[in-house]
């Protein structure tokens, strides 16, 4: 990428042959050359300067004279060393929960990369795998997954892109973690005392913290709450209470 190429057509024959260069598609059709294009030596070298990925494909150069028009095509590859655009982040995930790493490396066409994964260093061969390890391990080219998370599979993870054109590898790396972690208020403290008018509205907000996610249940007075009627409990644990009355009050926890 950024350098220039050069290809150069040489053809023999009486009356002295002239040259024209045209692009070819699959299907044989022709387009004129990019206007960047240099055609030196009476037509006879092709110089793309600044390669870039688009000027890949297949150049035709015919020769013809008086007599006859003969043609040869070549392709032009240019070789990419691999560039992630998405590069894989470190995760910490609740035990029991699903890891999902995706990674995304330039050029982005499958048929010039070839995607590979690692853990602690040691490539993952699908077939080096017991069968426990097959039922919860999905890998498709630049997506793993892992279901119901253990901390057993902690440890550095690596996704691997590499140039089929010419094999130069390069890593994404990332850290993933599966914790537990005992309920806790210690980042996000509850308010100890709350006031409203007869016939407000109180939200009272619980968010701690914990691994896996908390299940969070609530009492009044030591008694289970129910819901209902004027109270509710989102799904993110939050209590409202709704036209609050005199027998709301008390001690919610």
């Amino acid at each position: 990428m950024g350098e220039n190429a050069s290809i150069e057509c040489i053809a023999e024959g009486y009356p002295v042959p002239t040259y024209r260069w045209f692009r070819e598609d699959d299907f044989g059709n022709l387009s004129p050359l990019q206007p960047k294009v240099i055609l030196l030596n009476f037509n006879r070298e092709l110089v793309i300067p600044d390669l870039q990925h688009d000027d890949m494909g297949l150049y035709r150069c015919e020769a013809s004279n008086t007599r006859s028009v003969v043609f040869q095509a070549v392709t032009l590859q240019i070789q990419i060393d691999p560039v992630f655009v998405v590069p894989l982040e470190d995760q910490i995930l609740d035990i029991g929960s699903i890891l999902q790493l995706y990674c995304e490396a330039y050029p982005n066409e499958l048929n010039q990369l070839r995607y590979s994964w690692f853990i602690n260093g040691t490539e993952i061969f699908w077939d080096r795998l017991t069968l426990a390890q097959q039922q919860r391990l999905t890998i498709t080219n630049n997506l793993l997954l892992i279901t119901n998370v253990q901390p057993y599979d902690n440890g550095i993870y690596q996704c691997a892109a590499t140039n089929t054109q010419n094999n130069v590898q390069r890593f994404s790396t990332a850290e993933v973690r599966a914790i537990t972690l005992a309920p806790t208020f210690g980042r996000n403290t509850m308010v100890s005392t709350l006031r409203s008018t007869v016939g407000g509205l109180v939200t009272i907000v619980c968010h701690p913290e914990g691994a896996p996610q908390p299940q969070i249940q609530w009492f009044k007075d030591n008694i289970p709450l129910n819901i209902g009627n004027n109270i509710q409990i989102f799904a993110n644990g939050n209590l409202a209470i709704t036209n609050i009355q005199l027998m709301d009050a008390g001690i919610q926890i």
